[in-house]
């Protein structure tokens, strides 16, 4: 995988990115989430999971939010397949949550989805810049 420029608008408050899910029916799903540089693990909203299908949140009806808090961490789900910033996470387990409606995002995007990657953030070119680390002892054909 070569170096991936992904742009964002960095008049907003927040980077906001695009991702796609694939769901149990095997129909790709458009989202819209947050880049949260301070959270180790990516989020999905549970109205949003439910929206597709892929949660019932039903005997969750009751999951409430501290006070002062807008999230809340109330359950782990692995997805079949989850592209976001030009990474692709196959069976991958992720963090369920119930967010401030007025959010209107699906997910926050952790730092988990980067680990194997250099992720600069910039603001001046209004980009994110992903770039896969060398495999050590990697050769390299000219």
């Amino acid at each position: 995988m070569s170096k991936l420029l992904i742009p964002f608008d960095s008049s907003r408050h927040h980077i906001y990115v695009e991702f796609e899910l694939l769901d149990d029916k095997g129909i790709v799903r458009k989202g819209r989430g947050i880049l949260d540089t301070g959270a180790p693990r990516t989020e999905f909203a549970d109205s949003y999971l439910s929206h597709l299908g892929i949660l019932d949140i039903g005997h969750n009806a009751d999951v409430k939010m501290p006070d002062g808090q807008q999230t809340k961490k109330y359950h782990k789900i692995v997805l079949p397949s989850v592209s976001i910033c030009g990474h692709h996470f196959k069976d991958t387990e992720f963090i369920v949550s119930r967010f401030e409606k007025s959010w209107g995002i699906h997910a926050l995007i952790g730092l988990d989805l980067f680990r194997n990657a250099r992720i600069t953030i910039d603001y001046k070119s209004a980009q994110i810049i992903s770039e896969p680390y060398e495999l050590k002892n990697q050769l390299v054909k000219p």
